[in-house]
Order: C-alpha cells, then sequence, then structure tokens
C-alpha cells in the first residue's frame, strides 16, 4: 500500500519531460501544442475531502481528476502523460482500441520508498488494467493483482494490432498469495518491452498462477518482445503458457533474476516451449536459480527452434549444458 499522505491539499505541480527531447525547460509537455498532462490524484485533502473530482478537466495539477479510468478517458491525442499521484484506486482500468496511441499512465510516487500509486480491480473476475491501444507506456506502479484474472492484459486481435509495442517499466505485481497473472499476452501483441518490474507472491490453488503469461495465441505468438532485468520471486510459475506451446518467439530475454522459490516453490520458471510458429529467442545473462533443466522449469523450444541460451548465471553447474564456471553454453535438457 502507498504511504498516506493526510497532509495533501493538492498535486505537486510536476511536469514530464519532452519524448525525444534532452533539454525542453521546465515546462516539458506543458510547453507542447501537440501533446497534454492529464493529472489523476485520490488522496484525501485535511479537510477529509477527496483531492481529485471526475468532473475536472485534470489538465492543471491543482484540478486534478480522481480515477484513472476518468483520466484515461479524457485523452483525445497521441502523446498525452496521465501523471498519477500515490493513493490506493480500486478500479478495473480500459484503454480501448480506438483511444489515441502512444500515450503514458506513469505513477508520480518514489519507487525506492515503496510511495506508489496502487491499482487493485474493483471487480477481481476481471483486469486491472486490459491494454487495446498501441504504444502505451505504463510506469510506476504498484498493481495487486486479481485474484481471478490478471493485473495487465495486454490484448489484439487478428484485425487489430492492439497492444502492439507497449512498454511496461518499473511497476511491482504483488499477488499477496492469491493472484492469477501479473501480465496477461491475450492474442500475442508484439514488441512488447517489460523492463526493471518485480513480480512476487502470485500463486493459485490450482497452481495456474503465473508472472507473465501467453493465453490465447491461436493465431500467433507474442513477437520480437524483451524482458529486461526484472525480478521474479515467490511465485508458482514466472514465464510460461497455459498450453506449453505457444510461448514467445524471436524475443530477448535478458538480466533477470529467476528464483526457483522459498515459500513458493517455482513449477515453471522459465518456459519458452512453442508450436510450429516456432521459437528462437536469445536468453542470456539472466540468473537462473535451481535445477537448470526441464524438470527444474526450464524449457527451449523444441529442435531447431530452440534459440540461444548461452551466457546465463546458473546455480546448478552439475548439468552438461552449464559450464564449470556456471554459465550456461546451452538450452536445458531433460
Amino acid at each position: 500500500m502507498p504511504i498516506p499522505n493526510e497532509n495533501a491539499t493538492q498535486f505537486p505541480e510536476f511536469y514530464p519531460p519532452v519524448w525525444g527531447f534532452a533539454d525542453y525547460g521546465r515546462r516539458g509537455l506543458r510547453d507542447v501544442s501537440y501533446s497534454k498532462v492529464i493529472y489523476v490524484d485520490g488522496r484525501t485533502a485535511d479537510t477529509g475531502n477527496a483531492v481529485g473530482d471526475d468532473d475536472f478537466t485534470g489538465f492543471d495539477p491543482l484540478h486534478p481528476k480522481l480515477t484513472i479510468q476518468s483520466a484515461v478517458d479524457a485523452v483525445t491525442e497521441a502523446g498525452t502523460q496521465i501523471i498519477v499521484a500515490p493513493a490506493a484506486y480500486t478500479e478495473n482500468v480500459t484503454i480501448a482500441a480506438a483511444d489515441p496511441n502512444y500515450c503514458a499512465i506513469i505513477g508520480a510516487g518514489a519507487q525506492n520508498t515503496g510511495w506508489y500509486p496502487s491499482l487493485a480491480a474493483s471487480d477481481t473476475d476481471e483486469p486491472a488494467l486490459t491494454i487495446k491501444a498501441e504504444g502505451w507506456l505504463i510506469e510506476g506502479l504498484l498493481f495487486n493483482v486479481p485474484a481471478s484474472s490478471s493485473a495487465i492484459q495486454l490484448w489484439c486481435s487478428t484485425t487489430d494490432t492492439g497492444a502492439y509495442k507497449t512498454t511496461i517499466r518499473n511497476c511491482v505485481f504483488d499477488g499477496l498469495y492469491e493472484g492469477k497473472y501479473g501480465v496477461e499476452f491475450y492474442g500475442a501483441p508484439d514488441r512488447v518491452v517489460i523492463e526493471g518490474c518485480e513480480f512476487i507472491e502470485i500463486t493459485q490453488d490450482d497452481t495456474t498462477g503465473f508472472a507473465i503469461i501467453t493465453t490465447d495465441t491461436s493465431f500467433s505468438n507474442a513477437y520480437e518482445c524483451k524482458i529486461l532485468d526484472n525480478i521474479f520471486w515467490e511465485n508458482e510459475n514466472h514465464v510460461g503458457s497455459w498450453n506449453d506451446d505457444t510461448s514467445f518467439i524471436g524475443s530477448l530475454f535478458a538480466g533477470n533474476v529467476f528464483h526457483d522459490g522459498e515459500l513458493i516453490a517455482a513449477t515453471r520458471i522459465l518456459d519458452l516451449r512453442s508450436d510450429a510458429k516456432q521459437g528462437l529467442n536469445i536468453v542470456t545473462a539472466n540468473i537462473m536459480c535451481g535445477d537448470y533443466s526441464n524438470t527444474g522449469g526450464y524449457w527451449a523450444a523444441a529442435g531447431g527452434a530452440a534459440g540461444n541460451w548461452c551466457g546465463n548465471f546458473c546455480e546448478d553447474d552439475a548439468e552438461g549444458e552449464v559450464g564449470p564456471d556456471g554459465i550456461s553454453i546451452a538450452v536445458p535438457a531433460a
């Protein structure tokens, strides 16, 4: 939970930088005619009244929106950034396919102190955040993973690129010992980046909890994605698919920490098995705890589609696929 701020009277005056411009000035996007900033503040002021109000436009930090969904609904042009104050938000947010592309939801808290804006689903049978538009950035949020759904569902279809090119950065996904999915790839959106995130305590009674999962991939597989510098621990499954053969293809997994679990033993740690759509993933420079084998929960795609799993730091140096220095030299075997 975010640290409460009982003295909140207004949203701090914060102007995000201009994308692509290093030194544009303190007011950042406020000085740019082709982009907007929308503020959200779910805190309570000293008077006991809410700081934000969904009847506000949200364009002025003194008059922010109350809910994230209201801010998303107010987005009318690409490049808009939604700045969210540290508070607990309980709602199901949808970024629709018809919404503008290449926008952002950014938490204004401090990650190193745990002072995040947190998002929990009001309906735990539905995703806390569904993304159907292209190129959105989600950064600096704490997600309480729903018990029966996903914290973030990345959605696309055969006729729509959907959540293509989404970036999820510096977020925490907390399953609270009951969450189902952290990030769900539904319909195989491509070129997604998940970077610098933490996935913890995601578990289900039927062992179907996953930090990252690909679900409906009947027409494609998630392609050219980058899963970078994340921490996976105390989840019953870290990365995999719902049917063991429709995982990522042509994607990069680098710099991640895959823990085998202490209180919650990980069953599938990195399962990249893929069907006829092939695999050919690059898996390198990760810390891989536990048994570096299929039995230990590490799987590459079969045959010539196995990809490159060299250069990982493995706890298990007894396997033939791991050199004497603990560095992987081949894909994990049975």
